[in-house]
């Protein structure tokens, strides 16, 4: 009997590592032309040039900076199970003016609809709100997503120039996860206490 249930446990410990591992899939990062920048002239200087890098066991995602066209550059994967999947972020720009969270706007994607994360200050600056200079917000965001389904972040660079915003983010393992997880470490303490005994 307590062989079946530790090797069950076993089972279910295994499970929850490889479902771990599936949320790590790959990523992609992927710059699209979305518009034109009227204000200098839709005039094509380069690449978009968003990027993204790994970072302290999670992603950062930089948006385009060139003055050309208004650029999306995105950070996605595959669900390669249906769940819900919890991130913290957070989000930085680097505009000179308060405009900033208004103009590099970023936020989560599921398929191809986008959620904006990152709230507007613009309007605290005509308002003389000093809030208005605030360059970071973070939070925490669930995706519930389907099997196949893509999925990530997202930077707009709405006015191509005058300096990024960059979404951060790190995966938060669900309680359940955490939960089987420590099962599946005690029942393996356990199996090794009660062979010491035996062996003694």
């Amino acid at each position: 009997m307590g062989r079946l249930f530790l090797a069950a446990l076993s089972a279910i410990f295994g499970a929850t590592l490889v479902a771990s591992e599936a949320k790590a899939a790959a990523w992609t990062l992927t710059n699209t032309l979305v518009g034109c920048n009227a204000a200098i002239g839709c005039v094509l200087y380069g690449p978009p040039n968003g990027t993204a890098v790994p970072v302290d066991g999670g992603y950062r995602l930089v948006g385009d900076d060139l003055p050309h066209y208004v650029v999306r550059s995105t950070y996605t994967t595959i669900a390669e199970m249906s769940g819900d999947y919890t991130f913290a972020w957070a989000y930085y720009n680097y505009e000179p003016f308060g405009f900033g969270s208004y103009e590099d706007p970023a936020g989560y994607v599921i398929g191809d609809d986008f959620t904006k994360l990152t709230i507007d200050l613009q309007f605290l600056c005509f308002a003389g709100d000093p809030l208005c200079n605030v360059r970071a917000q973070n939070g925490i965001a669930t995706l519930s997503v389907a099997a196949g389904q893509r999925f990530g972040f997202y930077v707009d660079s709405l006015d191509g120039g005058y300096g990024p915003g960059e979404i951060t983010f790190r995966a938060i393992p669900e309680p359940s996860q955490w939960a089987l997880t420590i099962l599946g470490f005690a029942a393996i303490g356990w199996s090794l206490r009660r062979h010491r005994r035996q062996a003694a």
